[in-house]
């Protein structure tokens, strides 16, 4: 009976890291057009101040989101590793 548990604990865990995975990797495409894009803008240098400050969050914001869930994936890989 714990086997039987264990084991259905270990294909739910798998279930979710594949989840993740293909949730991770479908968000990040997007992710990255979004970032070059602003980028670009960014590279243009034809703004107000705020207009700049606003471009430069975007920038920071979106770099450390793909980053997370690149982060993410391989903490939920390296767990069902562990197991």
């Amino acid at each position: 009976m714990a086997e039987v548990s264990r084991l259905s604990a270990l294909d739910a865990s798998l279930m979710k890291v594949d989840f993740i995975s293909s949730i991770s990797h479908e968000l990040r495409s997007p992710l990255h057009g979004i970032l070059a894009s602003v980028e670009l803008i960014q590279d243009e240098g034809n703004m107000s101040d705020m207009q700049a400050d606003l471009v430069n969050t975007i920038v920071c914001d979106l770099s450390h989101k793909a980053n997370n869930l690149l982060l993410l994936v391989r903490l939920h890989q390296r767990i069902l590793i562990l197991r």
